[in-house]
């Protein structure tokens, strides 16, 4: 059995695994679980009633703008 270090992907990985460091992995699941939340909040307002313009400043009060006329 070969180890393989961090930084090296396993003859068996798929060649986008070259570019995929530690950091970068840790960094890119971050911003991942961060939108589910984000994501996880649109829905429980959307549930509630809660009024949509309310859940992410700025697009959806402009499209309200536009709708009202």
């Amino acid at each position: 059995m070969t180890q393989v270090t961090p930084h090296s992907p396993s003859p068996s990985a798929p060649p986008w695994a070259e570019s995929l460091s530690p950091h970068r992995v840790a960094t890119e699941l971050s911003d991942i679980r961060r939108e589910i939340a984000r994501l996880k909040r649109r829905e429980a307002a959307l549930l509630s009633g809660e009024p949509v313009a309310t859940l992410r400043p700025g697009w959806p009060m402009q499209r309200l703008r536009q709708d009202r006329g």
